[in-house]
């Protein structure tokens, strides 16, 4: 095989995303939205929630792979949710049996619980949605969230002997291969950017509106 049919085979395995007319409207809606909310704040402030934010979506994804793996909340991992978020396993434990979906409603409680702790200022002065718009558009969000899909669907098929802690799992994250990111459906774009960053958390790359530009129309909803 030819060098150049090579990489045609290559580009062929990758699930690229492409948005619709209605998803760039509402993304560029979203982005005006999350643009006059900013204005209102100091940028630090506004940087240091989206930098919290991604940190959180991290545990979040490693916890809602092993769930969905498990299918049901693993008592070591109750435990770990507990000491990192006080009184949310102890008033959702109901809510989170076992079965089909556990990984997304474990996923959807640890996202309710760090705006209302976390991020409680963002929420109660009316600019969350600049934080998680801006978030969700980062780099390193877009490198945990195709990680997170690559570990559910290999732990679905083959349970490993033992899960990697949360610090295992970013680790993990930070170094994974292009056949990761090359499963993930995204932008093209991002894609390369993400692959030609390296290894290590990608953070500090630019101003927030730089990534924002980037990722006009990602492939992520805003929450």
């Amino acid at each position: 095989m030819r060098h150049g049919d090579l990489n045609m085979a290559n580009t062929s395995k990758r699930r690229v995303w492409r948005p619709s007319k209605i998803e760039i409207r509402a993304s560029e809606m979203a982005r005006r939205e999350a643009d006059r909310q900013a204005r209102r704040i100091p940028w630090e402030r506004l940087f240091k929630a989206r930098h919290q934010y991604v940190e959180w979506n991290a545990l979040s994804l490693w916890s809602h792979a092993i769930a969905e793996a498990e299918g049901k909340v693993p008592d070591w991992l109750a435990q770990i949710i507990a000491e990192r978020c006080p009184r949310l396993i102890g008033s959702e434990r109901l809510n989170l049996k076992a079965g089909p979906g556990v990984g997304a409603r474990l996923d959807r409680r640890i996202r309710e619980w760090v705006e209302e702790n976390v991020l409680a200022d963002s929420k109660h002065e009316g600019w969350l949605r600049a934080v998680t718009f801006y978030a969700v558009r980062d780099l390193a969000y877009a490198r945990d969230w195709a990680y997170a899909q690559w570990c559910e669907k290999h732990w679905k098929q083959q349970p490993p002997a033992s899960y990697p802690s949360f610090e295992e799992w970013r680790s993990a994250s930070e170094r994974c291969g292009n056949e990761v990111l090359d499963a993930c459906e995204m932008r093209e774009d991002k894609r390369r950017v993400i692959k030609n960053s390296g290894s290590g958390r990608i953070h500090g790359m630019g101003s927030i509106h730089v990534l924002a530009a980037l990722a006009v129309g990602s492939r992520y909803p805003v929450p």
